[in-house]
């Protein structure tokens, strides 16, 4: 998958619940924060 397709992905995304209601692990928001520091970065 590409950096693009998994964007597209993640915004399309629902919440599962209310920030601070429930708490549901997921490496999504690791693989965000890899693509903001290579776009930062200007290195893959």
């Amino acid at each position: 998958m590409t950096q693009e397709e998994f964007m597209n992905l993640f915004k399309k995304m629902p919440m599962l619940f209310a920030p601070g209601e429930k708490y549901h692990y997921s490496n999504t928001g690791y693989y965000l924060l890899g693509i903001l520091i290579e776009k930062l970065s200007n290195k893959s």
